[in-house]
């Protein structure tokens, strides 16, 4: 498990393991630098974990699941964004309604405008994605 605050990391494992018994081989939140990653890509390596949940927020999660990925390639990687602040109670998802349509998104840009330069950062990912630049 990769990402989110220490704490919600932590009671995201702790539910995990009391709720369905997981067994979680390793875990790092979502705050380390840089010249961590590689350390942090060999230990998932040497963890031998089968799944690898990253929740980084896009498109950071999808740039260390490829660039993990050509270390460790046995794993399943899923981006998993705010689903530990969501499945911990820190955050609310969005009502049903907005989840249909599938602007959950746009709700919570709604009620925090501050995310308009993560969702601007989101478009150029994309770009560079579709482009083949990514």
């Amino acid at each position: 498990m990769v990402g989110g605050k220490p704490e919600v990391l932590a009671q995201t494992e702790s539910r995990l393991r009391q709720r369905w018994q997981v067994n979680i081989v390793g875990s790092q939140d979502g705050y380390f630098t840089p010249e961590q990653r590689q350390a942090l890509f060999e230990r998932i390596r040497d963890s031998g974990a089968k799944i690898v949940t990253v929740a980084m927020g896009s498109p950071r999660q999808e740039i260390f699941m490829r660039d993990c990925r050509r270390l460790y390639p046995h794993a399943l990687y899923m981006g998993v964004g705010g689903t530990y602040d969501v499945f911990t109670g820190h955050v609310h998802r969005a009502p049903k309604f907005w989840q249909d349509l599938g602007l959950e998104w746009f709700y919570r840009l709604l009620l925090q405008p501050s995310r308009i330069k993560r969702q601007f950062r989101l478009l150029r990912y994309l770009r560079w994605h579709y482009s083949g630049k990514l």
